[in-house]
């Protein structure tokens, strides 16, 4: 919000809005606040590879499963629609 006139003159004549006012407290509470103790430091990586492992690649068995739900959806559609271009109403 740097360089923002708006915000310029807000801060000059006191008229700020309550993030503003939300965001100087936190800031001021974390400068005040000692550093966690019961934190861990950042140690070296396992080779297991750890918390942040590749995700498995997905199964492709569903491709089939998947493409005649579409066949059978898009034919119930057209059948609908004829049965509903004869109906007598």
């Amino acid at each position: 919000m740097r360089g923002n006139p708006r915000v310029a003159y807000r801060i000059e004549h006191g008229a700020l809005p309550h993030w503003m006012g939300v965001a100087e407290e936190r800031r001021v509470q974390r400068e005040r606040a000692p550093a966690r103790s019961d934190v861990p430091e950042a140690g070296p990586v396992s080779a297991e590879g750890g918390r942040h492992r590749r995700p498995r690649a997905r199964r492709v068995r569903r491709s089939g499963r998947l493409a005649l739900s579409y066949v059978l959806a898009v034919a119930g559609g057209v059948l609908l629609g004829q049965v509903v271009a004869m109906s007598p109403w």
